[in-house]
């Protein structure tokens, strides 16, 4: 099993905040493309 790094603990953050938010979003606020 791989373990989580720091990109998706902020990913799951964000989601866990707002399950509705689109993926253009979620990529804008972490730093990273779609």
């Amino acid at each position: 099993m791989e373990k989580i790094d720091n990109l998706d603990r902020q990913i799951l953050e964000i989601i866990s905040q707002n399950a509705r938010i689109p993926f253009k979003d979620v990529a804008a606020e972490c730093g990273v493309s779609r």
